[in-house]
């Protein structure tokens, strides 16, 4: 059980963070498209 547990926090951290990135990079794509415009 110990096993699963920790295997869902890596999971889980590793989905967030990947979740997090291209987020970011489509907002700062949107910020710069808004300030070009």
């Amino acid at each position: 059980m110990s096993m699963a547990d920790l295997f869902n926090n890596d999971w889980r951290k590793l989905t967030m963070v990947i979740y997090q990135k291209p987020r970011d990079s489509k907002m700062l794509g949107t910020i710069e498209l808004d300030v070009t415009e």
